[in-house]
């Protein structure tokens, strides 16, 4: 047995012994650094030979021990006991300082500065397009009863019409709007009708090869005509949570049944001439 194998185990027995045996600090450094090479060696050993040795030479009559615990006192300390002690140092070491766990939180939180924008900019994306559907649904509603009307019906006459919407939208059991409370109805709707001349095709008053063909539009009365258009505009109320002014609006035209040829002919019975119409286009309602 070398010397630096009998050196290892007379400290080894030392330790196990408890207080009675306590080397001073030059011995414990000179200690340290005799167990760490005599284990790596030893090491060597054990995986080549399958017995106790040092420097890879098995020592003839002994056999390599495993430590299992016991307390036995005296005897060397085998190799995985000593690994497992290791590992139960490393385990203790392990998790994260202050330091790391605040950086960690720094960087989520600027990540997440980055994305909120998004998932509120998707919010409002969504709730605009629903609304949307909602405008244009109500728009085209109103203009199809209008254009199923009477041509000299009173509610196609020349002017804007004010919101008629109810304040309250219907209660969803009965379909009908609430005598007092509810949900507020965010809509409101209004419809502007005008009168329109076609210049004829030819003649007197045609426009040239070439030219755009343009409608005027008649505001005075008892002149001719050939169709009214219908303007029904829709808008939302609800404020921020959408994108832009919430607004549809859709158009229909209502040819004239019995246009009068001239101004001479507004007088004769059964042809259908131009009323006073005194409001510009887009005025707010009502008007008159």
């Amino acid at each position: 047995m070398s010397q630096e194998t009998g050196s290892f185990l007379l400290e080894k027995h030392a330790l196990l012994e408890g207080p009675e045996i306590w080397p001073s600090p030059l011995q414990r450094v000179h200690r340290s650094n005799t167990l760490s090479g005599v284990l790596g060696r030893t090491e060597t050993g054990l995986l080549a030979g399958g017995k106790t040795g040092v420097d890879g030479i098995a020592v003839p009559g002994t056999r390599s021990r495993v430590d299992s615990g016991r307390g036995t006192r005296g005897k060397t300390a085998s190799l995985p006991s000593l690994q497992n002690a290791t590992a139960r140092v490393r385990r203790g070491q392990s998790g994260l300082t202050l330091v790391e766990l605040l950086i960690a939180l720094a960087l989520i939180g600027f990540i997440m500065l980055g994305i909120a924008p998004l998932f509120i900019a998707s919010v409002k994306s969504n709730y605009s397009a629903n609304e949307y559907t909602s405008l244009n649904m109500i728009a085209r509603d109103r203009l199809e009863q209008l254009m199923n009307r009477s041509f000299t019906d009173a509610e196609l006459n020349p002017g804007v019409v004010v919101n008629d919407l109810p304040s309250s939208l219907p209660d969803p059991t009965t379909g009908v709007p609430p005598v007092s409370g509810g949900i507020r109805n965010p809509f409101s709707i209004t419809y502007q009708v005008t009168q329109w001349s076609v210049p004829p095709s030819t003649g007197a008053g045609s426009p040239a090869t070439g030219a755009p063909f343009n409608p005027t539009r008649v505001t005075a009365a008892n002149n001719p005509y050939q169709y009214k258009r219908i303007d029904v505009t829709v808008t939302s109320s609800t404020g921020l949570l959408g994108i832009g002014a919430r607004v549809a609006r859709v158009s229909g035209c209502l040819s004239n049944p019995a246009p009068a040829l001239t101004a001479a002919d507004c007088g004769n019975p059964g042809v259908l001439c131009s009323l006073t119409d005194s409001c510009a286009l887009g005025a707010p309602a009502p008007c008159p």
